[in-house]
Protein backbone atom coordinates (compact mmCIF):
# COMPACT_ATOMS: atom_id res chain seq x y z
CA UNK A 1 0.00 0.00 0.00
CA UNK A 2 2.84 2.43 1.03
CA UNK A 3 4.09 2.04 -2.67
CA UNK A 4 0.83 3.26 -4.02
CA UNK A 5 0.21 5.51 -1.29
CA UNK A 6 0.62 9.08 -3.92
CA UNK A 7 -1.68 7.34 -6.48
CA UNK A 8 -4.02 6.24 -3.43
CA UNK A 9 -4.29 10.65 -2.60
CA UNK A 10 -3.84 11.96 -6.59
CA UNK A 11 -7.13 9.03 -6.93
CA UNK A 12 -8.79 10.48 -3.73
CA UNK A 13 -7.87 14.20 -5.37
CA UNK A 14 -9.60 14.02 -8.48
CA UNK A 15 -12.59 12.42 -7.11
CA UNK A 16 -13.35 15.09 -4.74
CA UNK A 17 -12.14 17.81 -7.46
CA UNK A 18 -15.35 16.11 -9.53
CA UNK A 19 -17.86 16.68 -6.17
CA UNK A 20 -20.14 19.34 -7.18
CA UNK A 21 -23.92 20.02 -6.18
CA UNK A 22 -25.67 17.79 -4.18
CA UNK A 23 -23.68 14.12 -4.00
CA UNK A 24 -23.99 11.23 -2.62
CA UNK A 25 -20.59 10.63 -1.03
CA UNK A 26 -20.79 6.99 -0.85
CA UNK A 27 -22.04 6.44 -4.54
CA UNK A 28 -19.58 9.66 -5.79
CA UNK A 29 -15.98 8.94 -3.63
CA UNK A 30 -16.52 6.03 -1.18
CA UNK A 31 -17.87 3.41 -3.25
CA UNK A 32 -15.29 4.23 -6.55
CA UNK A 33 -12.00 5.12 -4.61
CA UNK A 34 -11.93 1.72 -2.45
CA UNK A 35 -12.50 0.16 -5.80
CA UNK A 36 -9.89 2.02 -7.98
CA UNK A 37 -7.34 1.14 -5.44
CA UNK A 38 -8.52 -2.36 -4.59
CA UNK A 39 -8.64 -2.80 -8.61
CA UNK A 40 -5.21 -1.40 -9.14
CA UNK A 41 -3.77 -3.58 -6.50
CA UNK A 42 -5.47 -6.86 -8.40
CA UNK A 43 -4.41 -5.36 -11.59
CA UNK A 44 -7.35 -4.41 -13.41
CA UNK A 45 -7.90 -1.14 -15.12
CA UNK A 46 -10.05 2.42 -13.99
CA UNK A 47 -12.19 1.52 -17.04
CA UNK A 48 -13.28 -2.01 -15.29
CA UNK A 49 -14.17 -0.35 -11.99
CA UNK A 50 -17.79 0.22 -12.86
CA UNK A 51 -18.03 -3.71 -13.42
CA UNK A 52 -16.19 -4.85 -10.78
CA UNK A 53 -18.48 -2.90 -8.35
CA UNK A 54 -21.64 -3.88 -10.51
CA UNK A 55 -20.92 -7.48 -9.93
CA UNK A 56 -19.05 -6.98 -5.90
CA UNK A 57 -23.34 -5.48 -5.26
CA UNK A 58 -24.47 -8.39 -6.47
CA UNK A 59 -22.64 -10.98 -4.65
CA UNK A 60 -22.88 -9.41 -1.77
CA UNK A 61 -26.91 -9.55 -2.46
CA UNK A 62 -26.38 -12.82 -1.57
CA UNK A 63 -25.78 -12.01 2.02
CA UNK A 64 -28.90 -10.22 2.64
CA UNK A 65 -31.81 -11.16 4.66
CA UNK A 66 -29.22 -13.85 6.05
CA UNK A 67 -29.27 -15.11 2.83
CA UNK A 68 -32.90 -15.72 2.76
CA UNK A 69 -33.32 -14.12 -0.99
CA UNK A 70 -35.39 -14.39 -3.59
CA UNK A 71 -34.82 -16.99 -6.50
CA UNK A 72 -34.49 -14.36 -8.98
CA UNK A 73 -31.60 -12.06 -6.98
CA UNK A 74 -29.50 -15.78 -6.49
CA UNK A 75 -29.89 -16.34 -10.12
CA UNK A 76 -28.74 -12.72 -11.23
CA UNK A 77 -25.67 -13.33 -8.41
CA UNK A 78 -24.35 -16.08 -10.07
CA UNK A 79 -24.83 -14.61 -13.21
CA UNK A 80 -22.73 -11.82 -11.94
CA UNK A 81 -20.52 -14.38 -10.69
CA UNK A 82 -20.04 -15.88 -13.25
CA UNK A 83 -18.75 -12.59 -15.29
CA UNK A 84 -16.33 -11.83 -12.50
CA UNK A 85 -14.80 -15.01 -12.95
CA UNK A 86 -14.66 -14.58 -16.94
CA UNK A 87 -13.04 -11.41 -16.48
CA UNK A 88 -10.78 -12.47 -13.65
CA UNK A 89 -9.84 -15.29 -15.72
CA UNK A 90 -8.55 -13.07 -18.78
CA UNK A 91 -6.77 -11.17 -16.01
CA UNK A 92 -5.11 -14.50 -14.58
CA UNK A 93 -4.08 -15.34 -18.23
CA UNK A 94 -2.81 -12.26 -19.12
CA UNK A 95 -0.32 -12.56 -16.58
CA UNK A 96 0.34 -16.10 -17.28
CA UNK A 97 1.16 -15.38 -20.69
CA UNK A 98 3.80 -12.20 -19.44
CA UNK A 99 5.54 -14.82 -16.87
CA UNK A 100 5.54 -17.73 -19.91
CA UNK A 101 7.78 -14.60 -21.99
CA UNK A 102 9.84 -14.18 -18.75
CA UNK A 103 8.49 -10.50 -18.72
CA UNK A 104 6.33 -10.69 -15.63
CA UNK A 105 8.56 -9.84 -12.25
CA UNK A 106 6.00 -10.66 -9.63
CA UNK A 107 5.50 -7.59 -7.80
CA UNK A 108 3.24 -5.44 -10.26
CA UNK A 109 0.26 -6.06 -8.14
CA UNK A 110 -1.35 -8.15 -6.28
CA UNK A 111 -2.25 -10.79 -9.07
CA UNK A 112 0.88 -10.66 -10.59
CA UNK A 113 2.54 -11.69 -7.01
CA UNK A 114 -0.46 -14.56 -6.88
CA UNK A 115 0.11 -15.98 -10.69
CA UNK A 116 3.76 -16.12 -10.04
CA UNK A 117 3.63 -18.20 -7.03
CA UNK A 118 0.91 -20.30 -8.04
CA UNK A 119 2.14 -23.74 -9.57
CA UNK A 120 3.76 -23.94 -5.66
CA UNK A 121 0.76 -22.82 -3.69
CA UNK A 122 -2.52 -22.16 -5.52
CA UNK A 123 -5.19 -24.26 -7.98
CA UNK A 124 -6.43 -22.78 -10.79
CA UNK A 125 -10.08 -22.49 -8.69
CA UNK A 126 -8.30 -21.54 -5.75
CA UNK A 127 -7.03 -18.38 -7.50
CA UNK A 128 -9.49 -17.32 -9.08
CA UNK A 129 -11.86 -17.52 -5.67
CA UNK A 130 -9.08 -15.53 -4.50
CA UNK A 131 -8.69 -12.57 -6.26
CA UNK A 132 -12.76 -12.30 -6.63
CA UNK A 133 -13.11 -12.62 -3.12
CA UNK A 134 -10.07 -9.80 -2.60
CA UNK A 135 -11.80 -7.64 -4.60
CA UNK A 136 -15.58 -8.08 -3.51
CA UNK A 137 -14.33 -8.11 0.58
CA UNK A 138 -11.76 -5.05 -0.05
CA UNK A 139 -14.09 -3.14 -1.82
CA UNK A 140 -17.22 -3.35 0.15
CA UNK A 141 -15.65 -3.65 3.42
CA UNK A 142 -13.60 -0.10 2.95
CA UNK A 143 -16.44 1.55 1.53
CA UNK A 144 -18.62 0.78 4.17
CA UNK A 145 -15.98 1.45 6.80
CA UNK A 146 -15.39 4.83 5.15
CA UNK A 147 -18.99 5.85 5.18
CA UNK A 148 -19.14 4.50 8.85
CA UNK A 149 -16.59 6.62 9.76
CA UNK A 150 -17.64 9.96 8.14
CA UNK A 151 -20.88 9.12 9.58
CA UNK A 152 -19.73 8.95 13.07
CA UNK A 153 -17.30 11.88 13.04
CA UNK A 154 -20.20 14.22 11.53
CA UNK A 155 -22.20 12.94 14.76
CA UNK A 156 -19.78 14.34 16.43
CA UNK A 157 -18.91 18.06 15.02
CA UNK A 158 -16.18 19.03 17.90
CA UNK A 159 -14.31 15.71 16.15
CA UNK A 160 -14.05 18.57 12.86
CA UNK A 161 -13.43 21.36 14.86
CA UNK A 162 -10.70 19.62 17.13
CA UNK A 163 -9.25 18.92 13.33
CA UNK A 164 -9.48 22.43 12.39
CA UNK A 165 -7.73 23.75 14.98
CA UNK A 166 -4.90 21.18 15.46
CA UNK A 167 -4.55 19.85 12.05
CA UNK A 168 -2.27 16.96 13.49
CA UNK A 169 -4.86 15.56 15.03
CA UNK A 170 -6.07 14.52 11.54
CA UNK A 171 -3.82 11.19 11.48
CA UNK A 172 -5.35 10.11 14.74
CA UNK A 173 -8.49 10.86 13.85
CA UNK A 174 -8.41 8.93 10.87
CA UNK A 175 -6.92 6.33 12.55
Amino acid sequence: MNSIRNEISTLATELIAKLQGDVDLIADLLTPLPALVVGKLLGSTPSDIPDLIRWAHAVNGLYEKGGKISEDKALHAEAMLNEMRAFVTELVEARRRAKASGTLIGDEDVLSSLVAQEEETLSDQELLSTVVSLFVAGHETTTHLLGNGLLAILKEPHILEDARKAPELIPLIVE
